[in-house]
């Protein structure tokens, strides 16, 4: 893996100009500013504000930019074009979300960028055959073994077969305006600048924030049937089968082109969908703060605890974190670096869902016991329940009326009502040690977030 910038050859940018004739009415006075006007190598420098790389898999260079948050929990997120297009299309989304504090957000809305050119469409030159496949090897070799994928409008049914393809590893798919694309003769897309641009020409959109685009993905452009153009309308949406896919995914669609019920039958995963106003061609291009909020709200809805900012969330939010989550999901979490917040959060929040007309009169002092550390060892928190009051402390000092011990899945599910605890006491998974009668009342004396 190198670090990579773009620098196209002067003759490249000459040959390209020559080229642009015979444009259409409705698109004259843009492919004459493209011609004239244009400076592409402003658009290289803007490109070239953003780490990128290259890294060979299976025999071929991969282009990609990966623009890391600083924010911890931030999500990897896959940003995949369409053909014809290029990694410049998610420029102007891409500082929303790696920085959502400095964009009107939270930090826990973050996200890890890659962004990587696709073959037909910008810097990589392999035969499209096995994209899918390359998408999964490179978001590995990055690092990132749980991350969303989002394909927009001509990218979406790459997005659903990186899906398929990387079950394992993809914790949701979402897709902006899968439903149709513009009826171009896909030849001419694919011999001439002005046929390419009338693939990708939308008109709510920055000219030459477009042009950038158009530009990179000529310059770059495959030839054969895998440089011809994606047709998500016939892959996504009007497929007889559904798609195979196991994890959630989210829609993002314009309001004249929304079809739920078509969409069901072929994503029976579809857990988020979104109708809006106005054009819906390219929205990291036309509506780049739309894009952005609608991945902020669906990621949200599927971040895994991994992800999970402790001093972000309310207690209904985590217990739904928690439902979902599988058990190696938790323990990671529970292996983590966020082990301790997650535990110190939970703890703290306890007096304020205590039940003192449960309680009884007489003084508690329980202590739990939180497994599952990567060193062998377990944390320890002590509650003392008195006078209608819940004190708690993380650092115990005063002889215990009950011991509760238990590992550290199983310490989640049961403060989020998940799992019975007289379930895991019969499987020996949660020890009680002192008041056994205190023991089985216990968990009666807090209520349980709804989640």
């Amino acid at each position: 893996m190198r670090p990579y910038r773009v620098d196209i050859p002067r003759a490249a940018i000459d040959d390209l100009r020559r080229l642009i004739t015979g444009a259409p009415a409705h698109l004259r006075d843009l492919a004459e500013h493209w011609r004239t006007g244009f400076d592409w190598r402003a658009a290289e420098r803007r490109i070239n504000t953003y780490p990128q790389y290259v890294t060979p898999i299976d025999g071929v260079e991969m282009h990609f930019l990966h623009v890391r948050s600083a924010e911890p929990a931030a999500v990897p997120l896959l940003l995949t074009h369409g053909r014809p297009g290029a990694c410049a299309e998610f420029l102007g989304v891409i500082e929303a979300l790696t920085d959502p504090v400095r964009h009107g957000g939270q930090p826990h809305d973050a996200f890890h960028v890659v962004v990587p050119s696709l073959p037909g469409g910008g810097l990589y030159a392999a035969s499209g055959e096995n994209t899918a496949a390359a998408c999964a090897t490179l978001m590995a070799r990055l690092g990132h073994h749980r991350y969303v994928v989002h394909g927009g409008d001509l990218g979406a049914a790459l997005a659903l077969r990186i899906g398929e393809r990387d079950s394992g590893h993809v914790a949701a798919v979402h897709l902006s305006a899968p439903a149709a694309a513009p009826a171009v003769d896909p030849s001419v897309a694919a011999n001439s600048p002005v046929g390419h641009l009338a693939r990708i020409a939308a008109a709510a959109v920055d000219r030459d924030d477009l042009l950038t685009v158009a530009s990179l993905s000529w310059f770059t452009r495959g030839t054969g049937p895998d440089a011809e153009p994606d047709h998500p309308a016939r892959e996504v949406l009007r497929r007889v089968d559904p798609w195979s896919l196991t994890m959630p995914v989210g829609v993002l669609c314009a309001a004249d082109r929304a079809d739920r019920a078509a969409a069901e039958q072929v994503l029976p995963t579809l857990s988020h969908w979104h109708e809006h106003d106005g054009d819906a061609t390219l929205p990291a291009l036309t509506r780049p703060q739309l894009l952005v909020e609608d991945l902020r709200r669906f990621a949200g809805a599927v971040r895994t605890p991994a992800g999970v900012d402790p001093a972000a969330l309310g207690p209904a939010e985590f217990a739904s974190l928690v439902r979902r989550a599988s058990s190696e999901e938790l323990l990671g979490l529970m292996r983590g670096e966020r082990r301790r917040a997650v535990l110190e959060r939970i703890f703290l929040d306890m007096p304020a869902v205590f039940r003192p007309d449960l309680a009884g009169p007489d003084r508690k002092i329980v202590h739990w016991h939180v497994g599952d550390r990567t060193d062998g060892g377990e944390d320890v928190f002590e509650l003392v329940l008195a006078d209608g009051v819940c004190q708690v402390s993380t650092s115990p000092r005063q002889a215990p009326r009950l011991v509760l011990t238990i590992g550290a899945v199983d310490f989640l599910r049961v403060v989020t009502g998940v799992t019975n605890p007289t379930t895991l006491y019969l499987r020996g998974r949660m020890k009680a040690k002192g008041d056994l009668g205190l023991a089985m009342r216990f968990p009666k004396l807090f209520e349980v977030p709804r989640s």
